[in-house]
């Protein structure tokens, strides 16, 4: 309890200094593409501390993220403002998420147990709370497992 306590203060500030940091460049009049900038450092940031804790952003996140950069809608600085709110957001629900790294032994006896059933890419990843993509690089990287059946429609 104490330590999920702990990681809500540290999220709020988290927040807390993004939202300062923004409004200091919003207030100081930053056009929308520097604001835009600003955005993409962020999200450099934000995998930097993704990558830290070998953790992956939920497809949505990513999505919207590559939306708005590839967008060619002028966005006001308020609108960037809130999309960086919310890719932080995420950032932080996937870094206090509860897929911890990935542990080859429990994997190996999941695989052992179940190995008559139909185990394909999406159900290894929704066991794990990864995406599809993120599980077959662990496979790759862990066990040298270069292809894993998908579910069939």
């Amino acid at each position: 309890m104490r330590n999920r306590t702990r990681r809500q203060g540290r999220k709020e500030e988290l927040r807390e200094l993004v939202e300062n940091t923004i409004d200091r460049n919003v207030s100081s009049g930053i056009s929308a593409p520097l604001m835009r900038e600003l955005y993409m450092r962020f999200y450099s940031i934000g995998l930097q501390a993704l990558k830290m804790r070998d953790k992956e952003l939920e497809e949505e996140a990513c999505r919207a993220y590559t939306d708005f950069i590839l967008s060619n809608d002028s966005w006001s600085a308020d609108e960037i403002a809130e999309a960086v709110l919310a890719f932080f957001d995420s950032v932080v629900g996937a870094v206090a998420g509860g897929n911890a790294k990935f542990d080859v032994g429990a994997f190996k006896a999941f695989i052992d147990e179940h190995y008559h059933e139909d185990i394909h890419l999406e159900l290894l990843a929704g066991k794990y709370k990864i995406s599809p993509q993120y599980m077959s690089r662990l496979l790759k990287r862990e066990l040298g497992v270069g292809a894993i059946g998908q579910k069939h429609a």
